[in-house]
């Protein structure tokens, strides 16, 4: 019987090294220049950078005008088809059409991804809003209903580091308007209202209402949000939208395992 090389067992470390590259992107805050990137992989910028010509080949990364990287859309495509393969796809799924028929607004599905809330499913209505927020979008914590949803429900350690990058990267004299009594009240809002809210803040007139999903532990899963134009939309916390919203939002929690026990079905259910 043929003994296994040192290659079989020690992998393909060509590999392993790319893979420490894509994973410092993935952690980096947004575009990253090639020293930072580099030190962020632990080696040097020159053989981060023999790395990075192959990765961008594969689609993997991109080059701005600047010079910076950032992950490019076949590393997308993968952590979306992973995201696919999560429960909260499979139980949300069929529920998301069903939503936007019966309020007739345009529904969305939203998960925490490594910088903040990242959009996963989009089910339009029949009167479709302008707006640049795709799959795979990322939506800003503070000025997003869904953002403040998870911010209300997230353990502070978690959403700490989306929260300093997006305040981070406001201009200069904005910055002081986020206060860390106006975010905690904010998330006491969504306590008390059992959804987050924006009228305009993120898209002008465009109004959003968003209802988290609890886990079998009683954690935030995903955040569901329907969105419409704000002339017309019903965005009232106690409106047709809202109820229904909360509805679909406590039943997707039931079928992920969530119960009245953990404290936040019971507090949700229609």
């Amino acid at each position: 019987m043929n003994k296994p090389n040192s290659t079989s067992r020690q992998g393909v470390r060509s590999v392993e090294i790319g893979a420490r590259l894509l994973a410092a992107l993935a952690e980096a805050a947004g575009p990253t220049a090639l020293k930072a990137l580099a030190a962020s992989a632990g080696m040097a910028p020159a053989k981060a950078h023999r790395y990075l010509v192959s990765l961008g080949r594969a689609g993997l990364i991109v080059q701005d005008a600047g010079g910076r990287y950032d992950l490019g859309s076949a590393a997308l495509s993968m952590g979306l088809a992973a995201l696919g393969r999560l429960d909260i796809i499979r139980v949300a799924g069929p529920a998301l059409p069903r939503l936007r028929d019966e309020i007739d607004e345009t529904v969305v599905l939203a998960v925490w991804g490594n910088k903040g809330p990242v959009v996963i499913r989009m089910v339009e209505s029949t009167h479709p809003v302008t707006m640049n927020i795709r799959v795979g979008s990322v939506i800003p914590v503070l000025r997003s209903a869904i953002g403040r949803t998870f911010l209300a429900h997230l353990p502070p350690k978690v959403a700490q580091a989306a929260l300093a990058a997006e305040i981070l990267s406001l201009p200069r004299r904005d910055r002081g308007h986020w206060t860390r009594s106006r975010i905690d009240a904010l998330a006491r809002e969504v306590h008390a209202r059992g959804l987050g809210r924006v009228q305009g803040e993120l898209l002008q007139g465009v109004a959003v209402l968003a209802a988290p999903v609890f886990d079998m532990e009683g954690g935030i899963a995903a955040v569901i949000a329907a969105l419409g134009r704000q002339a017309a939309f019903d965005n009232a916390w106690d409106g047709r939208v809202a109820k229904s919203l909360k509805a679909a939002a406590a039943r997707i929690s039931r079928e992920l395992g969530n119960t009245p026990r953990n404290g936040h079905l019971g507090a949700h259910a229609p």
